[in-house]
């Protein structure tokens, strides 16, 4: 027998498909799937492929955001800052801290544009 090796996480393929079933996977191919729910319920190679590859494209799609977060943290910016000068601008009516943030939010943005 072929030994057929997921393109993706096959464990979270599997809890997204039978989130209600037991099984156990040894590695990452469908020769190591052990299924311990009704025989009936075990998804097939093809089913599992399929909700791989639509993993795989959840992931791409927030390539942005990781980009983002990264640029975010190079530039010092951190939930506390914008916490702080949010704190600032509207309490304390210094808007000073907030507007340098958001240029470098919306340079980031810019640079990082959320797909359509």
């Amino acid at each position: 027998m072929e030994t057929f090796v997921f393109s993706f996480d096959a464990a979270q393929a599997l809890r997204n498909i039978r989130p209600n079933c037991s099984w156990s996977l040894n590695g990452n191919s469908y020769e190591g799937l052990e299924w311990f729910s009704d025989p009936s319920e075990k998804p097939t190679l093809e089913e599992i492929e399929t909700e791989c590859k639509k993993l795989v494209k959840e992931y791409e799609k927030l390539e942005y955001s990781r980009n983002r977060i990264r640029q975010y943290q190079k530039n010092g910016i951190d939930s506390n800052k914008l916490i702080i000068a949010l704190w600032e601008k509207i309490v304390e009516g210094n808007d000073i801290p907030a507007n340098l943030i958001q240029e470098i939010r919306e340079q980031i943005k810019s640079d990082y544009p959320k797909p359509e």
